[in-house]
């Protein structure tokens, strides 16, 4: 047989409340009392933990000054361009060829003559600008573009060699 809800909020209600026992006075006074085992420990317990601290910091502090010469100087000076990704290597047997290689934003260009005549190379100048030209590598100067802001999708690139188009390539900047 169930009991309904109705029934068991009836039965509850007749039982009498009882009053508590008043214990707060009780409760007070331990709480002001001093404990001085209590006060010991707690005072060990935070040097403890500050000792730890001081060690796990001086630790840190230790290692992050003692990294060798060659961690640190590989993030001080840039990849040169000759170590970067290459993207695309075209070529015209007996006229040319192009290398383009990539790292980040940033594209190089190195261009090839194989009889010699002038070099010039042309790019899409809405999505890609040049920032540096180098010409102290073994062979033609290797131009550095680098990509511009908001700019993605693909970017040709042009060899001319001896005043005309040699070859022509497009490549992705996103």
């Amino acid at each position: 047989m169930a009991i309904s809800d109705e029934e068991v909020v009836q039965q509850l209600e007749s039982v009498p409340q009882v009053e508590p026992p008043d214990m707060r006075g009780a409760v007070i006074g331990k709480l002001r009392a001093p404990h001085p085992a209590r006060g010991r420990r707690h005072l060990l317990v935070s040097l403890a933990w500050a000792a730890a601290v001081v060690i796990v910091v001086s630790v840190a502090y230790i290692e992050r000054n003692s990294l060798p010469w060659e961690h640190t100087e590989a993030t001080m000076a840039p990849l040169p361009f000759d170590h970067w990704k290459v993207v695309t290597r075209i070529g015209v047997p007996q006229e040319g060829r192009l290398t383009v290689r990539r790292n980040g934003d940033q594209f190089a260009i190195q261009p090839y003559a194989f009889n010699g005549e002038p070099i010039s190379v042309a790019w899409d100048q809405k999505k890609l600008d040049m920032s540096d030209v180098l010409s102290d590598t073994s062979g033609p100067e290797v131009v550095i573009l680098h990509k511009k802001s908001g700019a993605s999708g693909w970017a040709v690139i042009q060899l001319n060699i001896g005043g005309h188009e040699v070859l022509k390539t497009a490549i992705s900047i996103d």
